[in-house]
């Protein structure tokens, strides 16, 4: 007599070898329904939630903010890449490949950003991979913004000295 437990295990001697276990063959089919009603459900609860939480509207609105991204005139490449980062993160469902991302990246940079770009690819960025050119803007990224924050703490070191002193005899003069 076979139990429950011993007719689930694989090398059970006592089952013939030409015969199949109807039991799994119909757990194996029965499976196949149901996730394909998981990824319906999902598919439904994704887009309830978009349509919450991002109407057309915004979603409209957000996308043509990424479309339309200019790095500002007095805005470092490292600020601008968090800037675009943040408007692609904000719209999470924007729709826009990763290719077309970067290419609007690229074409909204200042002159002196693109050729810096293209100098660190060894030629024209947008002729390289998608994964190298986030590769190589990732990098510049990183290197721009590490020195950008060693100048200003160099600057900001010298100015809380000079500004402290002041700051006491403009403190003095008020006192007196």
């Amino acid at each position: 007599m076979r139990t429950r437990s011993s007719s689930n295990l694989v090398g059970d001697s006592s089952s013939n070898p030409t015969t199949s276990n109807p039991r799994r063959r119909n757990r194996r089919r029965s499976k196949q329904p149901f996730s394909l009603l998981r990824e319906v459900s999902r598919v439904d609860l994704v887009s309830k939630f978009i349509n919450e939480f991002f109407p057309p509207s915004r979603t409209t609105n957000l996308r043509n903010e990424i479309s339309n991204f200019q790095q500002k005139f007095d805005e470092s490449f490292h600020e601008a890449w968090d800037r675009y980062k943040d408007l692609l993160r904000a719209c999470p469902h924007h729709g826009f490949t990763e290719l077309h991302q970067l290419d609007t990246f690229y074409n909204a940079l200042n002159p002196t950003d693109q050729d810096s770009l293209n100098s660190a690819a060894g030629g024209n960025l947008l002729e390289r991979s998608t994964r190298d050119v986030l590769t190589i803007i990732e990098n510049k990224s990183k290197v721009c913004n590490s020195r950008n924050k060693s100048i200003v703490s160099q600057v900001k070191s010298s100015d809380v000295n000079s500004s402290s002193s002041s700051d006491i005899a403009k403190l003095t003069h008020a006192v007196n």
